[in-house]
């Protein structure tokens, strides 16, 4: 779960709005007459139509979304951003330093479809690339993560000894053994795992506001590096291309010399 941005072209969905709305009918029509019948037939009729009408697969209004000529891989598109809610997510990361985020750079506030002020997002976003690019030379590769307190635990489940929190891992560790976890790095209500392992070099000990109580709450920032990346510069990396792709979003919508034919969908 997290934000996922679009860009669309506003006279290209106007044109279109027809034939999705025309989709819609007919995927209804053919739903209903079919019931559990519903077979591959039904699908590709409905693609056929999509594509005569220049929709999308599933009848949407196609949003512009092109690969990036600095990184034709990245998850980031000319186009498209997401940001996922957890603390890796980018808004999260640009956030924890101070740095403009996908909301500071568009400035959405409660909109869910908005004309942003293109000129002004990449000033913002180019503020940004400037200020990843400083907090790489800065870190020396290392990174921080929070382990929080659980305001939805009651705190008689806190009262654990070394031995129970050795014996939980352990349990979670043979879990890992015998293939049931998917994830190589996660949490649940026992604590936080990564059975990949990663350097430690320091832990404090800080506050944070709770969620159901007033006042505010212990917590745990570990200061780390990755061992596959103890320089730090491929998650940093993905993050200033990531932004570097905003940049040139901006720059693909300021080329065309009508800025305000395009607007983003904001998904969260």
């Amino acid at each position: 779960m997290g934000l996922d941005v679009y860009l669309n072209h506003k006279p290209t969905r106007k044109a279109l709005a027809p034939a999705a709305k025309q989709y819609e009918a007919l995927s209804t029509k053919i739903y209903n007459a079919a019931g559990k019948n519903y077979s591959d037939a039904d699908r590709e009729q409905l693609k056929a139509f999509a594509k005569e009408h220049g929709l999308s697969d599933y009848g949407s209004v196609p949003h512009v979304e092109i690969n990036s000529a600095l990184d034709p891989e990245h998850l980031f598109k000319v186009g498209y951003f997401r940001s996922s809610y957890n603390e890796g997510g980018i808004n999260s990361i640009a956030r924890k330093h101070g740095i403009p985020g996908l909301y500071e750079i568009f400035e959405p506030g409660d909109r869910y479809e908005f004309t942003p002020n293109w000129e002004k997002a990449r000033k913002t976003a180019l503020l940004a690339v400037e200020q990843w690019r400083n907090l790489q030379s800065q870190l020396q590769g290392f990174r921080t993560m929070s382990v929080d307190f659980n305001t939805f635990t009651s705190l008689s489940e806190y009262e654990r000894t070394d031995s129970d929190c050795l014996k939980e891992f352990l349990t979670e560790w043979k879990r890992k053994e015998d293939d049931q976890v998917g994830f190589r790095a996660y949490e649940n209500r026992n604590g936080y795992f990564n059975m990949d392992g990663l350097n430690v070099y320091g832990i404090f000990m800080t506050m944070q506001e709770g969620l159901l109580s007033k006042g505010k709450v212990p917590k745990a920032v570990l200061v780390y590096t990755d061992p596959e990346d103890p320089e730090g510069t491929d998650w940093l990396d993905r993050y200033i291309k990531a932004f570097e792709i905003v940049v040139e979003t901006c720059d693909y919508v300021l080329a065309t010399g009508e800025p305000k034919a395009y607007s983003l969908s904001w998904s969260s």
